[in-house]
């Protein structure tokens, strides 16, 4: 009886983990789209606010929870500092501490931001913001389909390992 209860937990241990990758390969998405929405919010605060980056990434950060809003109160941070004179450089630094699951291609689509942000007028900002939102949303598409194709894929290899496992040890 007690071995059937240590093959049981087994198989549920192996459900676990296959539940825990899928939810790891769906949080790109979720952060992806936690990003694309306070960019949105950043052309918003240029454009129309015309409020100062540091103070800008500040209340995006206090508008948005997770792990998007540490990235941009990071940035905030970093800006002015010894760490970053420039936007550019605040941005950069903050990328490189986030903990975001991004793809290399993520990465550097929010890195080309660096050589933008406070350099240029206000306008040429908004379009090369607008311009990182719609490569943005290409990489959520792309996320999605990812995710949905491999979480099936990683639950059920948990399932069917567990299963398996479970059969070879009985």
């Amino acid at each position: 009886m007690l071995r059937f209860l240590a093959l049981g937990v087994m198989v549920l241990c192996c459900m676990t983990l296959g539940q825990l990758w899928a939810m790891r390969l769906e949080s790109r998405y979720r952060e992806l789209e936690g990003i694309r929405a306070g960019l949105r919010a950043l052309v918003t605060e240029i454009e129309y606010a015309r409020k100062p980056l540091p103070r800008a990434w500040r209340d995006l950060a206090e508008a948005y929870g997770g792990p998007c809003a540490s990235l941009f109160s990071s940035a905030a941070d970093a800006f002015g500092g010894e760490e970053a004179e420039t936007a550019g450089a605040a941005w950069m630094a903050a990328l490189h501490r986030s903990d975001l699951h991004l793809t290399r291609q993520d990465w550097r689509i929010l890195a080309s931001l660096g050589g933008v942000l406070g350099v240029s007028g206000g306008a040429d900002q908004v379009d090369h913001l607008r311009a990182v939102d719609e490569r943005l949303g290409e990489q959520m598409k792309e996320a999605r389909r990812h995710s949905r194709r491999r979480g099936k894929l990683s639950r059920s290899l948990g399932l069917l390992g567990g299963v398996l496992l479970a059969v070879i040890l009985a």
